[in-house]
């Protein structure tokens, strides 16, 4: 009920052979239709959860910043500052079908804003966030075994 009252949650229609890039702003939900995202995930409505989120892994880090900002503060060891920037990732897109998409739009400094405040909805998002890079990991590693396993030994 507060995900729909706060205007967190919206939903869009992206037309066909249509393509979004992902900045970490929105998670996204795909309800129907068919897309594919840059780094080669094909996805659809199926019943794996992690083939239908995108935005997951930013999001994932957003959460991580407010333990990893305390840790830095509670530490008394001084670190040398670097100089060094982290060269920055390359940024995910989505490509919708040939038959366009129903995605809901998720924004993610509104559920932040919203988790701090209800333990039992940072719970769930933590788990749905878990599950769905479980999942991704697993089918990575399977997927690697496949291509293993299919190099001939000479």
């Amino acid at each position: 009920k507060t995900l729909l009252t706060s205007k967190t949650l919206e939903w869009v229609q992206l037309g066909p052979n249509e393509e979004m890039e992902l900045d970490g702003e929105f998670i996204y939900w795909l309800y129907s239709g068919e897309t594919s995202s840059s780094n080669g995930d094909c996805n659809s409505t199926s019943n794996s959860i992690s083939s239908r989120i995108f935005g997951e892994v930013q999001f994932a880090k957003k959460l991580q910043e407010p333990l990893h900002t305390a840790f830095k503060k509670k530490s008394k060891v001084k670190k040398v500052e670097s100089t060094e920037v982290a060269p920055e990732s390359k940024q995910r897109k989505i490509y919708v079908g040939q038959d366009g998409a129903v995605l809901l739009r998720i924004s993610t400094s509104k559920l932040l804003e919203l988790m701090n405040d209800d333990d039992e909805l940072t719970t769930s998002v933590q788990r749905l966030v878990l599950l769905c890079m479980q999942e991704k990991l697993t089918r990575s590693c399977e997927e690697e075994d496949m291509r293993n396993s299919s190099i001939p030994v000479a």
